[in-house]
């Protein structure tokens, strides 16, 4: 997940949460894709920044930028265990710095566990 001003979003781009005017109202729900119509109303009721699901390799840019967000991105083969760790943290905020590495280290766990542990839910 990145979140990225408004000016930098672009149709297609999908969101990784939901996106909310200031009082709070859903304007474009979890997992949704973003069209020029969203872009209009983001901008009229006042979005600064927008939460994204990122599917490319990291921003260049936040290898010189020590306020880019360093969420991990793993490969297709961690899938199933992101998805463990997603329903962990489906009430975090993604985009602190401390919960990505907190889901980042949850991933690696759950991908190490055990066929034992898993039967005992450890």
């Amino acid at each position: 997940m990145s979140v990225l001003p408004l000016d930098q979003l672009t149709a297609g781009m999908v969101v990784a949460t939901n996106v909310c005017d200031a009082s709070g109202r859903i304007l474009l729900s979890k997992g949704s894709a973003i069209t020029d119509r969203h872009l209009r109303i983001f901008k009229t009721w006042g979005v600064a920044d927008v939460d994204v699901v990122v599917t490319s390799s990291p921003n260049p840019a936040s290898e010189t930028d020590p306020n880019a967000s360093s969420m991990p991105i793993f490969p297709k083969s961690m899938e199933p265990f992101c998805k463990k760790a997603e329903v962990l943290f489906r009430h975090a905020d993604m985009s602190h710095p401390a919960v990505q590495q907190l889901f980042a280290i949850c991933v690696q766990r759950v991908a190490q566990e055990k066929p034992e542990e898993k039967k005992r839910g450890i």
